[in-house]
């Protein structure tokens, strides 16, 4: 894997499996919400990562990713992000999953997911 972040294109046809099968390999997954009418920041929220997964689903603006992240923010090694943003909800939520750089090249190969321009 090179050094440098790359980012993914989700086919929207695959959305629902890749991320069903991302959940299941996945090292760490979080959601959380930003509600700018309490705060500037996101925060936790009282959502279950399936109630933000069909939220996501249903917004037609929502923002889908898949990134190969090689920077170390915090001493972690590199990783594969997976997530999505309700961009044009208030509230909008934020769904996160972290992948080990072999489940995600798994899924890419499997799915045949291409790099974004």
């Amino acid at each position: 894997m090179v050094d440098s972040q790359k980012s993914y294109r989700i086919p929207k046809d695959n959305i629902s499996a890749i991320f069903a099968e991302a959940m299941l390999l996945a090292n760490y997954i979080y959601v959380d919400e930003l509600d700018c009418a309490k705060s500037f920041a996101r925060q936790q929220t009282d959502k279950t990562i399936e109630e933000v997964f069909e939220i996501a689903l249903n917004n037609k603006s929502t923002l889908w990713n898949f990134i190969y992240r090689p920077h170390l923010f915090n001493g972690e090694n590199p990783y594969f992000d997976i997530g999505c943003s309700t961009i044009g909800l208030k509230p909008d939520y934020f769904l996160w999953i972290r992948l080990s750089v072999e489940n995600g090249e798994k899924l890419i190969k499997k799915y045949k997911l291409e790099l974004r321009s």
